[in-house]
């Protein structure tokens, strides 16, 4: 069929149909066209009136066809193609409902995320119970039961608390030192099996080391971001000392270390103002406060408390250290010592066997060492 008006050339189309696509053309043409005889094309009589014309098009068209001369062949194709360009664009509109729903479903807006979590909250708090907490990732995180599962597992059981977190508080408990650092590590942890333990509030966002085909990187962190407060594992893999043997400058060079771990010159007026002896063994609690230069040129007031021990055959020293805002320092600080006090590491021992969930060796280096002890220690062919 020809979608030309009749004295046309082929390919040339009226106004109504500029712009648009050949489908577009189609579907618009034969939802609003009856058929001219045979030696004619079709011709146009205007726009469809509704959703529904191209069916009422299609049954006009088979009914006025047997007596206005047309032969039946014709007629059946025009009614044929109607009813195909009105199942497509049927089936187009339901594509894209089905799309939008999709995306609803799948996006969840600020606005929305936030309506959930308070309509939780309003149900929690009118059926009398407690208010709603979000908590770490359990993965991290865990009750104090869990915890000591996973220690009698790692054969440390002896690092768990006397008693659980107050508060509901969570307990971590991360490995670390399952690879060596990587090259690249601006914080290394020294390589030796080793677990640690401390409790954290609710609240805070719990990350853990990297584990690549290059080494281990990062560190043991716990955050509060919204309001400035943090926890951080430090280890002083150089370190050479005893920790018994510290003194009070001792320990604010170690603090200052530990702080500038990401820059030396935004960290001023440090002050170690007291060291105490800590509730677990071979620990100090070293109280401080400071200066961060922020980027806008103004200085940020700060204090913190870390708990320093000494665990490893490397001699390597451990900083547990915390911070937040001085405004914030007479409310937080019984927080930030529990968290510090609850602080303790421990050697994996050589008869436990951890596997890890993904491999940091590369095959094709094994293969290359394997190739070398083969011939002798020399290199391979």
């Amino acid at each position: 069929l020809s979608l030309q008006p009749p004295g046309t050339s082929p390919g040339h189309f009226e106004p109504p149909y500029v712009g648009r696509r050949p489908h577009q053309c189609a579907m618009a043409s034969l939802s609003a066209f009856v058929l001219a005889p045979e030696s004619s094309s079709i011709a146009v009589l205007g726009p469809p009136a509704s959703a529904a014309a191209p069916a009422a098009a299609a049954r006009a068209a088979a009914s006025w066809s047997t007596g206005a001369g047309f032969s039946r062949a014709s007629a059946a194709a025009a009614v044929g193609v109607v009813a195909v360009a009105a199942s497509a664009r049927g089936a187009a509109r339901r594509r894209r409902v089905a799309c939008r729903a999709i995306k609803e479903e799948q996006s969840v807006g600020r606005a929305g995320l936030f309506r959930g979590v308070s309509g939780a909250a309003v149900a929690s708090a009118s059926a009398g119970s407690a208010p709603l907490v979000l908590a770490p990732s359990a993965a991290l995180a865990k009750s104090y039961e869990e915890a000591k599962t996973e220690l009698l597992g790692f054969g440390v059981s002896n690092l768990i608390a006397d008693k659980p977190p107050q508060n509901g508080w969570k307990v971590v408990v991360q490995a670390i030192g399952l690879a060596e650092d990587s090259d690249l590590a601006r914080m290394k942890l020294g390589g030796e099996r080793q677990v640690l333990y401390f409790h954290v509030p609710n609240l805070w966002i719990v990350t853990i080391p990297n584990l690549d085909f290059n080494g281990a990187a990062g560190t043991v962190q716990a955050n509060d971001f919204g309001k400035g407060d943090s926890a951080c594992l430090f280890v002083d893999v150089n370190f050479k000392g005893k920790l018994a043997e510290m003194t009070k400058m001792d320990f604010q060079d170690k603090i200052f270390k530990a702080l500038t771990q990401k820059g030396k010159n935004f960290i001023e007026l440090l002050k170690v103002t007291k060291v105490k002896e800590g509730d677990r063994p071979n620990t100090k609690i070293v109280e401080y406060e400071y200066e961060i230069e922020s980027g806008a040129g103004f200085a940020l007031n700060r204090n913190g408390v870390a708990a320093f021990t000494q665990v490893g055959k490397r001699g390597s020293l451990q900083i547990f250290w915390t911070g937040t805002t001085t405004p914030r320092w007479d409310y937080l600080k019984k927080d930030l010592e529990d968290i510090v006090q609850s602080f303790c590491m421990g050697n994996v021992p050589d008869s436990v066997e951890i596997t890890l969930r993904k491999e940091t060796k590369r095959q094709d280096e094994l293969d290359y060492k394997a190739d070398k002890s083969n011939y002798g220690g020399g290199e391979s062919p």
